[in-house]
């Protein structure tokens, strides 16, 4: 038995080395490295810090609920590990989680592209993976690329079972599912789309038990039943807080009409503006519906605006300059999957991303929502290209895309989009290149190869810049030495007042948060003092998300510094500053 598997092991391994993604892979790692080490000041200073920070939370024996994403906790606990004793243990955690994470995203988008490997090489949908940014702008908040990537094994499992009617991928998909769902809680809207795929899958093969439905079942509630249930035995509260983690995005989701002030924060004023429009939390009981039914007119508004901007957010989520050729691209790997009669893989791939219709709910989408189902539009859109190039000595094949580039020219060029204009001319040059291939009387895989990289150089044009390859130096950048100081002139623990939380929590402190609803932004400075002396806060912590995004808390503040404020730390020309409370000099 050893020895099987041990001759299985080479066998994937030498598989492995001939596979063409492997090196695309590591082209695109060593292209893309400087991003996976940020600086204090490059790290998002709210989700992805915050993350961390629940992380150290956990290991300090704070279970987060279930709506709080937990496995995202776990995984930077578990990363955060060996650096508890160091002051840069939260950037260190940042360094190796955007580096696993970068690795998750890849290996799920091949996973499903070779799902369907009989119909396609995988290679051919990362490359769409390696010519656009979408991976590590999704970095940024955590939970995305955590939830996408386990999403996609997810779906890649589904689409195994669907083609070799294996049952038992089923209980890998529903396990991945349930690590999903843990990650986010779009995991537990996915389940039930989940679950119908897996019973009408089963259904068709013939293969439709019970033990067919509990291997679906079973895993998914176990992972995120035992953990609710885990969490309700250490802490005595076993809910799950998904109702007000939903409504507090849905009074965020006002920002879709809103035209800010540039006082507070948007965040904050969209909150209020929502309070006015549809009344408060408590007294809708943090359910939407009661919510929407107070104002439906209001909530129409927002809806009909989300409509037609959804549009563009997509544009921008798979980047201006490719977001079109892709999507024709993906509708091109559709009609590749009907000419196949792969009926049952179109609508596994169509009704997987049916989790995001709850976007629709609380009107609000971040180009990061739209890219959840990455790996569904690069498998299309290789399947797309795949299509192209087999048939590239067909003249209607390649006339009918060089018509269609001629015309995005045309239209791009009089409405002066000339991000989508430079995308198709990329595009159809790279076209003629591949062209030019065929004809060349090569063998088919010659042909073929030279073609697929012709396309991609095309992308890679369109990429445009990679990052410097400069890596920071620990302790060198701004708001690492604020940290520092923070730790040196306070008490662990100490309460420090401040725009955004996330240097605060690398000094290991206690973020008072004043981009909140309840701070009392109306007071004058002494009383806006007396508050934040009533909250324990011990220091101020200034950025520009405190003076440029908060420009009224900063007119309380800044009338105190050099009598009840104390400027004891400056550092970049005064753009980041510590006052300490009572301590002038």
């Amino acid at each position: 038995m050893v020895r099987g598997y041990l001759e299985s092991g080479k066998r994937s391994l030498a598989q492995l080395g001939r596979d063409p993604a492997l090196p695309l892979f590591l082209a695109h790692l060593l292209l893309v490295f400087p991003y996976f080490f940020p600086a204090l000041s490059d790290i998002n200073p709210w989700d992805e810090a915050a993350y961390v920070a629940s992380g150290r939370a956990l290991l300090q024996g704070k279970w987060p609920a279930y709506a709080a994403n937990p496995l995202v906790a776990l995984f930077y606990a578990l990363l955060q590990l060996p650096f508890q004793g160091s002051p840069y243990w939260l950037v260190i955690a940042v360094w190796l989680g955007r580096l696993l994470l970068f690795c998750l995203l890849w290996i799920a988008a091949y996973r499903v592209a070779g799902a369907l490997a009989p119909l396609f090489p995988p290679a051919v949908a990362l490359g769409f993976l390696f010519v656009t940014p979408l991976a590590l702008e999704m970095l940024r908040f955590p939970s995305d690329p955590l939830f996408a990537g386990l999403a996609g094994l997810a779906l890649a499992a589904l689409l195994r079972s669907q083609r070799e009617g294996n049952i038992g991928d089923l209980g890998r998909a529903s396990a991945w599912l349930g690590l999903a769902a843990l990650a986010r809680n779009d995991g537990l809207v996915l389940f039930p789309f989940f679950l119908a795929l897996a019973a009408f899958s089963a259904w068709r093969g013939g293969l439709l038990r019970a033990r067919t439905i509990g291997l679906a079942l079973i895993p998914f509630l176990a992972l995120v039943g035992g953990y609710v249930l885990l969490r309700g035995l250490a802490v005595g509260d076993f809910s799950l807080e998904t109702a007000r983690r939903t409504y507090d995005n849905f009074e965020a989701g006002q920002q879709i009409l809103l035209s800010p002030s540039g006082e507070i924060s948007p965040v904050i004023e969209a909150k209020l503006a929502a309070r006015r429009l549809f009344g408060s939390p408590e007294e809708n009981n943090y359910n939407i519906f009661t919510a929407i039914r107070r104002n439906p007119e209001a909530y129409l508004h927002r809806l009909e605006r989300i409509v037609v901007t959804l549009p563009r957010l997509a544009l921008a989520a798979y980047g201006k300059r490719s977001g079109v050729l892709l999507a024709l691209l993906a509708l091109r790997g559709l009609l590749e999957l009907v000419r196949r009669r792969s009926f049952l893989t179109i609508i596994t791939l169509l009704i997987w991303p049916a989790h995001l219709v709850t976007g629709f709910f609380i009107t609000l989408f971040r180009a990061g929502h739209l890219q959840f189902p990455y790996y569904i539009i690069f498998t299309l859109a290789g399947l797309g290209v795949w299509g192209i190039v087999r048939r590239l000595d067909a003249n209607r094949e390649w006339l009918a895309w060089t018509a269609l580039s001629l015309a995005l020219l045309l239209i791009t060029a009089v409405s002066n989009k000339m991000a989508v204009f430079y995308g198709a001319l990329a595009f159809l040059m790279a076209l003629w290149a591949a062209v030019w291939v065929a004809r060349q009387g090569l063998d088919t895989r010659s042909k073929h190869a030279l073609a697929l990289t012709f396309l991609l150089l095309g992308g890679v044009v369109l990429h445009g810049d990679y990052p410097s390859p400069r890596l920071p130096r620990l302790g060198e950048d701004g708001k690492e030495q604020a940290a520092a100081f923070l730790r040196e002139a306070l008490p662990p623990g100490s309460w420090v007042a401040t725009g955004s939380p996330g240097v605060v929590w690398a000094a290991d402190m206690e973020p008072l948060t004043l981009t909140s609803t309840d701070v009392p932004v109306d007071r004058s400075p002494e009383e806006f003092l007396a508050w934040l002396q009533a909250q324990q806060v011990r220091a101020i912590y200034v950025d520009h998300t405190l003076y440029n995004i908060n420009p009224a808390l900063w007119s309380r503040i800044e009338p105190l510094i050099g009598t009840a404020l104390g400027r004891a730390f400056v550092v970049d020309e005064g753009d980041i500053q510590v006052l300490i409370l009572g301590n002038a000099p």
